[in-house]
């Protein structure tokens, strides 16, 4: 266990570095990703886990350079090369992988600000997040959009004032 906590990060770089980005590529990274975050709630109950994953100043920087390789091919995603599975695949992707940050580097927030802002790449951490998290969210809005490009769906929705009121669901309409 203590191998693999150790080669996981390097070896979904790999991963994410040598094949295409589709479908069965992320589900394999999804996988060793929510693999990592469980070895990292293991880790405080296992000695040699925690100085392996939490400890070791080595290991901590590949997890860093995984989560921001992640968000840059996240943010870069192109909506059109998609399938229908592929919104929810990129979505729990930019989740998953921020929230590797606060399992794996620090779980408080003003400690995690301190250990990227001393990050020499922190600033494409910040464009990759940021472009990631819109394009997942360019995705979400994608479905109720397609409904309401459906008249009687659109019929409805404009009948429903409280829905309306505040005008962002006429924004999607």
């Amino acid at each position: 266990m203590e191998k693999l906590a150790g080669f996981l990060p390097l070896h979904l770089m790999a991963v994410l570095m040598s094949y295409d980005k589709d479908e069965t590529l992320f589900r394999y990274l999804l996988s060793g990703i929510h693999l990592l975050h469980s070895l990292c709630d293991l880790a405080p109950r296992h000695a040699k886990l925690e100085q392996i994953l939490l400890d070791d100043v080595e290991v901590t920087k590949q997890l860093l350079d995984l989560v921001f390789y992640l968000l840059i091919v996240l943010g870069g995603y192109k909506q059109e090369t998609h399938n229908d599975s592929m919104p929810l695949m990129h979505s729990a992707m930019v989740a998953c992988s921020l929230y590797l940050l606060t399992g794996c580097i620090c779980s408080q927030w003003p400690d995690l600000a301190h250990v990227l802002l001393a990050h020499p790449k922190v600033d494409v951490f910040m464009d990759a997040a940021f472009g990631a998290v819109l394009v997942a969210i360019r995705f979400s809005l994608q479905f109720p959009q397609s409904l309401c490009q459906q008249k009687m769906f659109l019929v409805r929705l404009l009948r429903n004032k409280e829905l309306c009121e505040e005008g962002g669901v006429l924004f999607l309409a």
